[in-house]
């Protein structure tokens, strides 16, 4: 039996899931969902978990922006810390800039393809928050504000899931 067998397979069980064609293993390890624009790579961590990684920016390069940037995603990921499924980190790109990453795994031995799913959503709601939250133009943007002032934005809000 091949080491990657069960990356393979919950892979093969997320694609039919999702009613996707045969995922394309191509060998480098890794495997590329796109989800409304959003590049979502899969892979195996070596430690029987599926890897979720997805681009939620890059740092702006002027140091002034860059240190509000990173000063709001220490905030958000503050807030978010009761979501210990998923991470946020830092990680240089290929030309040298720094890129804003999300992360969560999911194991192998969860067969429930509704799981992964979950986590992949789990994945792309942080990048969401981290794509309205980042500094464009020197000027951090917010979530738009609500109809009512009494109803929370997603600075206000925090959820509890079960």
């Amino acid at each position: 039996m091949m080491r990657d067998d069960p990356f393979r397979l919950a892979v093969q069980r997320l694609f039919a899931r999702l009613s996707l064609p045969e995922p394309r293993f191509d060998g480098s390890g890794s495997v590329r969902l796109r989800i409304e624009g959003t590049a979502v790579d899969l892979a195996d961590d070596d430690r029987g978990l599926l890897r979720i990684e997805a681009l939620a920016g890059l740092l702006p390069e002027d140091p002034v922006q860059r240190q509000a940037a990173i000063d709001q995603i220490l905030r958000v990921n503050a807030g978010l810390l009761i979501d210990i499924e998923v991470g946020t980190y830092i990680k240089p790109s290929p030309d040298g800039r720094d890129m804003v990453c999300v992360e969560a795994h999911f194991p192998y031995f969860d067969r429930d393809p509704e799981g992964l799913v979950s986590r992949i959503e789990d994945v792309l709601r942080r990048i969401e928050i981290h794509r309205a939250a980042q500094p464009v133009g020197g000027v951090a943007r917010t979530a738009p504000p609500t109809s009512n002032p009494s109803e929370p934005g997603f600075e206000q809000a925090l959820i509890f899931r079960p």
